[in-house]
């Protein structure tokens, strides 16, 4: 809500406790438009009665006569209070049964409130002042803002950036000036998110939400801070990628191997003392368990069958202890499996590891890959021109190396991508599909555009069919999941039209004549399209249904093969009676946000 704009007067006739029609604005309505003719002055208010008053100040008629003392103040209060109905609103009730089966009134009874105060309560809804809250997001911003202009000033000042950036637009020619120019981007970026927070609007309506009382049903929390700050610098794990020196270098190799994740002197000793660190974690998750599970991702992710080979020969050099040959060959294998995440990603498979990386970036939630974008490279470079000085043939570092392609490798498992998702499904040979929604979205997997599925589905077809089969027909698993399908069909589109034909009954909703591009011109008018957004929560989750009922019967006949008859012949006639149903509504999906 902006709050700048001042209106001189809120009509409280134009305004009832629920909405009646365009003209009459709703309580919430209200409130708002009141919030929003106070302006910024409700920031500047030292006390709550200072609010209290001067919101009773502008609502027309109530101001007439208006005075700034107590009895004034109480009377005007409870005229509004009238208007909404709070002073003849029936209290509801709530009850448990007791142990001789009668029941037992436990409603929370609510303290004798004043006019003034049950106008702050159910007006207003202030527990705090706005002011207190605004001035600890100002200053909390304002600090943000120079840290990270110090930044922008470490980054500006390199030779690179300054010289040949800055004047010049020279692009980087080495490793070092790419990652001092993405820093300095991403520092400049962070800069202006934070100066749209602290001089624009959404600060102060974060103040406001701050101090509005929530309604009965819900808990009184905000997120404990987490939305204050609606830019990526505030959240702790951050500092990392806005400064290079404090690119994380240690939790990635913890992940779900040890107890000591959030530890802080545990990581510290990763840097003071790397050979304890080593100790203490292989001896909570050996080296073989670490072999282990690089086993298993390679037996299931899509992989280069010359890849895998390479990374299982690391664990023979790594149990001869030929460490020079190990860090090598590990190094080389890290920007190969990058190549084979972009590679199903659909991007074009470029030359540098750096390329390859921002393929899969917006998967890294928590930064890890600056460590493998910036770090590794440079590492890989001095390998192959002979500058580490002995550093490849400390085992210290190969175990590095290990803990990065555990890690690397359990990335690329959790990608969100429709063949790693079909790889992982298909390596559990006794796969349970619990519901027909797993099966939809199995269906779906396969259905996907992505052009490595598409080769991978056509190389495999018979094995894909095979799984279906096993899991799903052969099992009887399929006639389960599909008992009660036709009923199921039946309610939700009798549900989801009835409701549609009620809503829309003065624009004379009838499914029957209407087709799939006639549904979606009637929905995406403007004024169905309005009251058809403020109403489909209520029937959102049977449409999801009818989508997914509405896939089912179209791929079934390509996927699952060998079904009895009897079961082929109950899918047939469920799709011959509403198939045609099915499609229509399923179009209501894509008004769904």
């Amino acid at each position: 809500m902006p709050l700048k704009k001042k209106n001189k007067y809120i009509y409280i006739d134009k305004y009832t406790f629920r909405k009646r029609n365009k003209s009459i604005g709703n309580l919430d309505d209200f409130r708002n438009d009141l919030i929003t003719a106070l302006g910024d002055n409700i920031f500047k208010y030292e006390t709550l009665d200072e609010i209290i008053f001067n919101s009773l100040k502008i609502i027309y008629p109530v101001n007439r006569n208006l005075k700034n003392d107590e009895s004034s103040i109480q009377k005007k209060t409870s005229q509004v209070l009238k208007h909404f109905g709070f002073n003849n609103r029936l209290k509801a009730h709530i009850y448990k049964i007791g142990d001789n089966g009668k029941r037992i009134d436990i409603t929370k009874k609510e303290p004798n409130l004043s006019a003034k105060d049950k106008y702050l309560n159910e007006i207003i809804r202030f527990k705090e002042l706005p002011k207190t809250h605004f001035n600890y997001l100002k200053e909390e911003s304002e600090l943000h803002l120079l840290e990270i202009t110090k930044l922008v000033t470490k980054y500006s000042s390199t030779p690179y950036i300054s010289k040949h950036y800055l004047k010049e637009e020279k692009p980087p020619s080495n490793q070092s000036e790419r990652m001092f120019l993405d820093y300095y981007k991403r520092c400049i970026s962070e800069q202006q998110d934070i100066l749209a927070y602290r001089y624009g609007e959404k600060i102060k309506e974060r103040a406001i939400t701050k101090v509005t009382k929530l309604p009965f049903n819900f808990p009184d929390w905000n997120f404990g801070g987490i939305l204050d700050f609606p830019y990526y610098s505030s959240r702790a794990y951050s500092e990392g990628y806005f400064n290079h020196e404090l690119i994380e270098k240690v939790y990635h190799r913890l992940i779900d191997t040890t107890i000591y994740e959030e530890d802080e002197s545990y990581r510290n000793l990763y840097f003071n003392n790397k050979r304890l660190f080593y100790s203490k974690l292989f001896k909570n998750y050996s080296t073989q368990h670490y072999f282990q599970d690089i086993k298993y991702y390679l037996g299931v992710l899509p992989i280069s069958q010359h890849r895998i080979k390479v990374i299982y020969e690391l664990e023979f050099l790594f149990n001869k202890q030929k460490w020079v040959s190990f860090y090598g060959i590990a190094l080389t294998q890290i920007e190969g499996l990058f190549a084979d995440m972009s590679k199903i990603m659909g991007a074009k498979v470029k030359r540098r590891v750096y390329d390859k990386i921002n393929v899969v970036r917006e998967s890294d939630i928590l930064n890890y890959l600056d460590y493998y974008q910036y770090h590794i490279p440079e590492m890989r470079n001095k390998f192959m021109h002979g500058e580490l000085n002995g550093i490849e043939s400390d085992k210290l570092n190969s175990y590095d190396l290990l803990t990065d392609i555990r890690f690397l490798l359990r990335f690329f498992y959790e990608l969100d991508n429709s063949l790693v998702q079909l790889k992982k499904i298909l390596a559990k040979q006794n796969y349970t599909f619990p519901t027909l929604d797993e099966v939809v979205s199995f269906f779906k997997i396969l259905s996907d555009n992505n052009s490595s599925l598409k080769d991978y589905v056509k190389n495999n077809l018979e094995e894909i069919k095979q799984f279906l089969s096993v899991n799903l027909v052969v099992n009887n698993n399929i006639d389960v999941l599909i008992l009660n399908l036709e009923e199921d069909i039946k309610n939700d589109i009798s549900s989801v039209n009835d409701f549609l034909s009620r809503v829309f009954i003065k624009r004379c909703f009838n499914l029957d004549e209407l087709n799939p591009k006639t549904i979606k011109s009637f929905f995406e008018n403007s004024e169905n399209n309005v009251l058809l957004k403020s109403e489909i929560f209520m029937i959102q989750d049977k449409i999801d249904s009818i989508s997914k009922y509405s896939f089912f019967l179209k791929k079934h006949k390509k996927w699952l093969m060998g079904l009895e008859q009897e079961i082929r012949d109950y899918l047939n006639r469920i799709s011959k009676h509403y198939s045609s149903d099915l499609n229509k509504l399923s179009v209501l999906s894509d008004f769904i946000e």
